[in-house]
């Protein structure tokens, strides 16, 4: 999907990630001396790589075409593999959403029980208790 690798060496490609990962994460990195010498790198060498490395994002999934009927039948494995991953992935979220939202309901219906209870005690609350001293 690129030539990037055969065109720039590997130090240079390295610094152009860790310039777009700051980039995107909002980190300023230092300006004097620039940071990417310490790499070898030029500001030309990143940009043109960051450039290549982030229109690389905007492109279309590669897909894999296959050359004989063992290559379509191994390229279908391989899909109903990911598919099911995809799928083990996804159910997971759900379960951990569902957990999560559970033990967010339990909490709350127990902090109401606490203060259903003091209320009940003729307890009130402390801001109550204040108001009327």
């Amino acid at each position: 999907r690129t030539d990037v690798c055969l065109r720039y060496r590997p130090e240079s490609i390295a610094t152009a990630a860790i310039y777009l990962t700051a980039r995107v994460l909002s980190i300023r990195l230092p300006s004097s001396p620039p940071w990417y010498h310490l790499f070898g790198a030029t500001k030309m060498e990143l940009e043109e790589i960051s450039s290549i490395i982030a229109e690389l994002y905007t492109r279309d999934k590669a897909e894999y075409i296959p050359v004989s009927e063992k290559d379509k039948k191994i390229n279908l494995l391989f899909r109903w593999r990911e598919e099911s991953k995809t799928r083990q992935k996804e159910a997971a979220a759900k379960k951990q959403i569902s957990k999560k939202t559970n033990s967010v309901s339990l909490s709350k219906s127990s902090h109401r029980s606490k203060d259903d209870s003091s209320a009940k005690r003729g307890e009130g609350s402390r801001r109550d208790r204040d108001r009327d001293r």
